[in-house]
């Protein structure tokens, strides 16, 4: 059958457990999905997370708070007049390079929890642009699909097969959906890989400046 939403995606799995009807599992289908996001977190890191969003700075306050879905940056550009980049640095360094507390538009930044730091003190309210990689958005009934089970139906199938083979203590099978899953994830690895480097360098054109 196809697999194209969330409501699909739970009735395929009832299936390849071979427990349609099982209430128990209707139930559990979802924590098992759930459990599978949980683990892509860590697996998977793929251009279709790219995103970008614009954070903004309160003049006097070094940190802002990164954006709920946040995963890994990539880079961060200060909406100045012209536009800076800002280079990563260590919370260490950060520390060290602006100790005496002076302000201006900031050219450093590090991360702390769930904030960037940036050095120096802001003078002013500025806007942080930053393209970062995305969590991959979680299904429900009010948000039905996402990009990776549009994109690689097999890693949220296997991914949920395999959350779901250590509860119902199948042992025969938790090797088995690990494979599958593995292989899904290499694919879309390779996926990523191709079209990193399979167009050539890109050549930015956007007015910025490294301080």
């Amino acid at each position: 059958m196809a697999i194209s939403n969330y409501s699909e995606l739970q009735t395929a799995v009832y299936n390849w457990l071979v427990r349609t009807g099982d209430t128990d599992i209707i139930e559990r289908t979802p924590e098992f999905i759930a459990l599978a996001e949980a683990q892509f977190t860590g697996d998977i890191k793929h251009r279709k997370q790219e995103t970008q969003a614009t954070i903004t700075l309160t003049g006097g306050v070094e940190s802002v708070a990164l954006p709920s879905d946040y995963l890994e940056l990539r880079s961060a550009v200060v909406q100045s007049s012209p536009k800076s980049v800002l280079t990563p640095v260590t919370p260490n360094t950060l520390a060290l390079n602006w100790s005496l507390g002076t302000s201006g538009i900031p050219s450093e930044y590090a991360l702390i929890g769930d904030n960037l730091h940036v050095g120096q003190l802001p003078d002013a309210a500025y806007g942080i642009k930053i393209t970062y990689y995305a969590q991959v958005p979680p299904l429900s009934d009010d948000a039905p699909t996402n990009w990776l089970l549009t994109y690689a139906i097999d890693v949220y199938l296997y991914g949920t097969l395999m959350q779901a083979a250590p509860y119902l203590k199948d042992t025969q099978y938790i090797q088995t959906w690990a494979t599958f899953y593995d292989r899904a994830i290499n694919r879309l690895e390779g996926d990523q890989e191709r079209s990193a480097f399979g167009a050539g360098p890109l050549v930015s054109r956007v007015d910025v400046t490294v301080r």
